[in-house]
């Protein structure tokens, strides 16, 4: 099996499948697992958690687990109310299983924590600098060329490599992505005494929160580790390094693109520091608290997204190449579905391959079985996701 992508959904996939005995190779563009910033925090609800609880050995799950943060039910409004930031409003999050188009409850959780302990324990499985350029149907399987040169084969390839995925162009060349105009410019702050000080941590709790800043949206949310990283690796995975290790506030502002180079901000090779003098200069006339989360973020943890969505495509013929995650149903992050539908992708696709691999089934039609799924929830969740942005740029 061959993975193209070692993102979120793409490495839990393949612990799943390691931890079957199932061959499978990961194969990531990126030089290494750290060449940028890797995004803050997410809302994990729980399609995320039970995927994460399938596919990985247990000791990694439970460290993802003993760090979460406190319960995450509604979203925020913040405003400036005569100098002083106060909550001006509060929606529910009111989900449950079968409604893939409603916002569920969670918890917090650190992308780079979980992306981190998803690495762990695939040595030999992962490969940095390969990129997948293209890919040819074989008689039985699959060949996969890399941008280096050189070439794999495998009976099946699962495209992960997010919203730019090669695989996808070739294989669904029908299948568009549209850019939705949106550009989120994000970091990382650290949670000192003097940021409590200002009383934001308190107002915003363990919630999602947004508010206006005129021109430019602001988004924050807080990441307070029910258990120190450190202190659980050590209790749980002895080696493994969290990289995440002091309790954090997510932010990110929301722009109108004309007010940044956007073009330029949007490679991969401009720098975290780079990106953060960007965000400086949105926030100058921000409430104070709120001008001080930029000035205070750690800046090589500042990155940039414009944000796109796919648009829904009809059923394709099964064959040896799949997709999951934000290959094939990328959307904006408003309404907690992404990571938790790229999880619940990789689960599925997951069980539907060791039956596969048991002789229960036939690998296209476990493939056809899996895609029907993924596409009724993944699309589902980009229109609801695609709705509430509507709603929101409108406000």
């Amino acid at each position: 099996m061959i993975v193209a992508g070692a993102g979120l959904g793409g490495l839990t996939l393949a612990h799943g499948l390691h931890r079957a005995s199932v061959d499978v190779m990961v194969y990531e563009r990126d030089q290494g697992p750290a060449v940028r910033a890797q995004g803050a925090r997410f809302h994990i609800d729980d399609r995320g958690i039970r995927a994460l609880r399938a596919c990985l050995p247990p000791a990694q799950f439970e460290l993802f687990h003993a760090t979460l943060g406190g319960s995450s039910d509604k979203i925020l409004v913040v405003g400036d109310v005569d100098g002083r930031l106060e909550i001006l409003g509060s929606n529910s999050f009111t989900g449950a299983e079968g409604r893939p188009d409603q916002v569920r409850s969670g918890r917090p959780a650190s992308r780079r924590l979980l992306r981190q302990i998803l690495l762990h324990g695939l040595e030999g499985h992962v490969e940095f600098g390969k990129e997948v350029v293209r890919h040819e149907r074989l008689h039985q399987g699959v060949r996969v060329y890399f941008a280096d040169g050189t070439r794999a084969e495998a009976d099946l390839l699962v495209a992960a490599e997010g919203v730019g995925s090669a695989v996808r162009r070739q294989y669904l060349p029908h299948a568009e992505v549209v850019d939705t105009g949106v550009r989120w410019l994000g970091g990382k702050t650290p949670i000192t005494p003097g940021l409590r000080q200002t009383g934001l941590l308190a107002l915003l709790g363990s919630s999602f929160t947004i508010t206006d800043l005129g021109e430019v949206g602001m988004v924050l949310a807080a990441m307070r580790f029910s258990e120190p990283p450190v202190q659980a690796a050590a209790r749980l995975v002895p080696g493994l390094d969290p990289g995440d290790i002091d309790d954090f506030l997510m932010w990110a502002l929301i722009p109108p693109r004309e007010m940044l180079g956007d073009a330029a901000l949007a490679s991969h090779t401009v720098s975290g520091e780079r990106l953060w003098r960007q965000a400086r200069p949105l926030v100058e006339e921000a409430h104070p608290s709120l001008r001080l989360v930029v000035e205070q973020a750690w800046p090589e943890q500042t990155y940039y997204l414009p944000l796109a969505a796919s648009i829904p495509v009809a059923a394709w013929q099964p064959g040896p190449v799949t997709l999951l995650g934000d290959a094939i149903h990328a959307m904006p992050p408003n309404r907690g579905s992404g990571a938790n539908t790229a999880l619940q992708d990789a689960e599925r696709l997951c069980a539907r391959l060791i039956d596969v691999d048991r002789g229960e089934r036939d690998l296209l039609e476990a493939v056809a079985a899996y895609e029907k799924d993924m596409r009724r929830d993944g699309f589902e969740a980009v229109n609801a996701s695609m709705e509430a942005l509507s709603g929101f740029l409108k406000d």
